[in-house]
């Protein structure tokens, strides 16, 4: 993605920007360290689903939190070829072989499920943050939030509505012929829209602003409102405790502080990963050359900042929710317990048959 702007010259001339010179040597360990990241936020992800699923923790806010983790699967899922194929195997060079047809098709789509992966996961963020402040003010009884089901039905609304208004930008991105080598070897890329340049398309100049307001600063703002709400009736909610100075009352209300706390802790991280993003893409559209000169070379560190937010809920609620830490050890538990028994079984097996052959 950086071949735009980077090159495998690091002479340290005069005219290599400092960004440049830290987006290429960050280049090399980017498809590594993101390749980590993937594994391990896949892999927590599908824990996270499968925990969440449980019957004892279907409430309206895990059903949210299962829409983001599986959000966050399909990120990362489609990241791993991405970074296999145009980072780790492959240099910064361009060669036939790196942007064939085919690899450069499926940059496409990856760009496409990735751009609309991001708006499903952030407004979920937005709803996560709406239905946690609804359920405080209403003290806890759940009697303004909706239910599992009715939570199932916006989940997938959202996931639908975030699709529809990504079509638009599938268009934007189309593969053409780039350059053909001396050995008459097609390499490929995508069509120049001109994002960056004084004379860019119309419709990608459209395309491009609707995705950094509806799809980063829009959510963004509602993500800042409504976690300040949470914040100030976290304050609200802890002064109110030392009044009361009851201990059922008091252990309640800790409990609830702390889910509150944690999922703060998770729009947060959103707010610090799809704000930057959002405000560079204005910056492109309006500064002529921040996209080559700015964006591109920061674009491999957004990608691994967004991943981390894509793999790191598990650790926040293993840290922070005793309810979740406790069904993960169970599960733990129980796998370990069933691979035992598979394996003594299996053991007995063997012995009865060398038995018997004997």
């Amino acid at each position: 993605m950086l071949n735009i702007s980077l090159s495998e010259d690091e002479s340290g001339s005069d005219e290599e920007s400092l960004l440049n010179r830290f987006a290429l040597r960050y280049w090399y360990i980017h498809g590594y360290l993101s390749l980590v990241v993937c594994t391990f936020g896949i892999v927590t992800n599908i824990v996270n689903i499968i925990i969440l699923t449980d019957k004892s923790m279907r409430t309206s806010i895990n059903c949210i939190l299962t829409g983001i983790a599986i959000s966050d699967i399909l990120t990362m899922t489609s990241y791993v070829p991405f970074a296999i194929h145009f980072y780790i195997r492959h240099g910064l060079s361009r060669t036939p072989e790196k942007y064939s047809y085919g690899w450069v098709l499926f940059f496409v789509f990856h760009i496409d499920i990735t751009m609309t992966t991001h708006t499903i996961s952030i407004w979920l963020a937005v709803f996560l943050a709406m239905l946690r402040y609804f359920f405080i003010i209403s003290k806890g009884k759940g009697e303004r939030i909706p239910n599992v089901q009715t939570t199932a039905l916006i989940v997938c609304l959202i996931y639908a509505v975030a699709t529809v208004f990504t079509i638009p930008h599938y268009l934007t991105n189309r593969v053409v012929l780039s350059t053909t080598t001396e050995n008459n070897e097609s390499i490929y890329g995508l069509k120049d829209m001109g994002i960056g340049r004084p004379d860019p398309l119309l419709f990608a100049v459209i395309a491009f602003w609707s995705y950094a307001v509806i799809g980063k600063l829009l959510p963004c703002v509602l993500i800042t409102i409504f976690g300040g709400l949470l914040l100030h009736t976290l304050r609200e909610t802890k002064q109110r405790t030392k009044i009361l100075r009851s201990s059922s009352v008091e252990q309640r209300v800790r409990q609830h502080s702390r889910t509150t706390r944690m999922l703060l802790a998770i729009i947060v991280l959103f707010l610090i990963t799809e704000l930057p993003q959002g405000i560079f893409i204005v910056l492109s559209s309006i500064i002529d050359g921040f996209f080559f000169k700015i964006y591109l070379l920061l674009g491999d560190v957004m990608d691994i900042i967004a991943l981390i937010n894509n793999a790191i809920n598990f650790l926040f609620y293993c840290t922070m929710s005793q309810h979740f830490r406790n069904h993960f050890v169970e599960m733990v538990r129980t796998s370990l317990k069933t691979c035992f028994r598979y394996s003594y079984n299996n053991d007995d097996i063997g012995k009865t048959t060398t038995t018997s052959m004997l």
